[in-house]
């Protein structure tokens, strides 16, 4: 159970979102990017981008996800009775305003599209890629480093205890440090995964299996990567999404 085995217990569709910003003195508009998975071997995607407000983080989700709900079903023949969905480039000062206004709009279009009886499960886990957390391996009878790993973890390493972010009482929520990738130069940066909404029976471990096996499912590379598939491709069409604006310049263009 667990890793890519939860896209094949029932319907499943795996989004990826990801907003892009222009610099801080620039009057351009951000551009968010919406992915959705249209088969259980997340090789086929339908995606979405649009321009907003400069600088805004939060999405509006609704329209974006309904349209997704429906070309999941036309496609299968049968709408997604799960939900797993990514969210990129959010801080942790934005999980109960931002988020909670997201994982409200995802099940809103369920209901919008579906219905009262159509109640699909949501797992909404945030991607946090700017950590300062660093792991090193250790031979843990000599102390040293192992040669050849320029002291990097082995690629798909989880942390999921004591450095992790835990409750005012004490407990450990459901978050996890992953180390996906390959230490090929310098110090790996591991990514920080929350999960913020969980209505599956999916425990920690495979949120963590499912996590690094969508890894190894990013077509333009051929190794492992350090995100899922899903967010990497949320987060490439974020940044195109700005060179098909009609107005589009350069800067520096006088033409």
């Amino acid at each position: 159970k667990g890793g890519l085995a939860l896209l094949r217990e029932k319907p499943t569709i795996v989004f990826g979102v990801d907003v892009n910003h222009p610099p801080p003195s620039s009057s351009k508009p951000s551009f968010s990017a919406l992915v959705a998975t249209m088969d259980a071997e997340c090789s086929q995607y339908y995606s979405i981008v649009g321009a907003q407000s400069a600088r805004k983080e939060l999405v509006d989700l609704k329209d974006k996800v309904r349209t997704c709900l429906r070309k999941f079903a036309e496609k299968n023949r049968a709408p997604p009775q799960r939900i797993i969905f990514f969210r990129d480039g959010v801080a942790n000062n934005q999980f109960a305003n931002e988020c909670q206004e997201e994982i409200r709009a995802i099940k809103e279009a369920a209901f919008e599209e579906g219905g009262a009886d159509y109640v699909p499960e949501l797992l909404y886990i945030v991607v946090q890629q700017r950590t300062r957390m660093r792991f090193a391996a250790v031979d843990t009878r000599t102390g040293e480093v192992p040669r050849g790993q320029q002291g990097n973890v082995p690629c798909c390493t989880v942390v999921d205890q004591d450095v992790v972010s835990r409750t005012p009482d004490g407990q450990a929520p459901n978050n996890f440090y992953f180390v996906g990738q390959h230490g090929l130069k310098g110090t790996c940066r591991p990514t920080h995964y929350h999960i913020l909404s969980n209505d599956t029976n999916a425990t920690l471990e495979d949120v963590e299996r499912l996590t690094a096996d969508l890894c190894f499912l990013y077509a333009r590379a051929t190794k492992v990567v350090s995100r899922p598939a899903p967010v990497y491709y949320a987060h490439r069409a974020a940044f195109l999404a700005q060179y098909y604006e009609p107005n589009y310049r350069e800067i520096g263009d006088s033409w």
